[in-house]
């Protein structure tokens, strides 16, 4: 109680994330209104809430990770249009870095209306095996409980265990066919980075949102979405569902 009454909190926040040709935002997840697939509309916002957004790889990226002074310089010059030098397409094995950029507009209590921006460059990898071991699977956990926690309101509770079971046991099929191939078919291989992937995911199906109890949707949603929904939340929330 005290945690909600000091933390500070932004009211009819608008967020909207620009990345780099080639790439586009598919969804959000989260406790938030989905105005269209660029922005999305929450009605507060503060430091213990977080939102997944899924991304599309629709065609090659600009050449901008490769921009000097100089090139920038000329594009200033000429208005912002770019000389067919600095316009070369590159596949996404090819390129170096994605870019990203966040704004979040928001009216804060005093209700002063103000704009975060945060930009974040991502370097593209061709090789499977480093998606693997540079992964984030505090990140993909969330992930994927804010999708089965979207999924609640469209799909029965069996449904969305089979589908978390089915997404777990992928990326580990995934893991041993393009970095494990050569080793036993009876030998466990998990990935470096989401070595305690499975254990999360069946801590998330043995949560009481997901395990079948007499509960409310919205209860059950809250619970889910604060337990696993916000990676600095996974130390409170996922410990009481460990599986034994």
């Amino acid at each position: 109680m005290r945690r909600m009454l000091d933390r500070e909190t932004g009211y009819q926040a608008t967020l909207k994330l620009r990345c780099t040709d080639g790439l586009h935002v598919k969804a959000h997840y989260g406790v938030c209104l989905e105005r269209s697939t660029s922005e999305a509309e929450l009605g507060t916002i503060d430091a213990d809430k977080s939102i997944y957004i899924s991304l599309d790889y629709t065609s090659a990226l600009d050449n901008l990770s490769h921009l000097t002074l100089d090139t920038i310089s000329s594009l200033i010059n000429q208005g912002g249009s770019r000389s067919p030098a600095h316009s070369q397409k590159l596949s996404l094995s090819e390129q170096k870095q994605a870019f990203f950029q966040t704004a979040l507009l928001y009216t804060t209590t005093s209700g002063e209306r103000r704009v975060r921006v945060c930009n974040l460059n991502l370097p593209v990898v061709s090789l499977a095996g480093n998606v693997f071991r540079y992964g984030d699977y505090e990140g993909v956990v969330a992930a994927m409980a804010k999708i089965a926690m979207v999924q609640m309101l469209k799909r029965s509770l069996r449904e969305i265990r089979e589908s978390l079971t089915a997404q777990c046991a992928e990326l580990l099929l995934h893991y041993r066919q393009h970095c494990a191939a050569s080793s036993m078919a009876s030998q466990l291989i998990l990935p470096e980075g989401f070595t305690l992937l499975p254990v999360y995911i069946n801590s998330i199906l043995k949560s009481r949102a997901l395990k079948g109890e007499p509960i409310f949707i919205s209860e059950a949603i809250c619970s889910l979405n604060s337990d696993y929904g916000n990676r600095n939340s996974r130390d409170v929330g996922c410990s009481e569902h460990l599986p034994s």
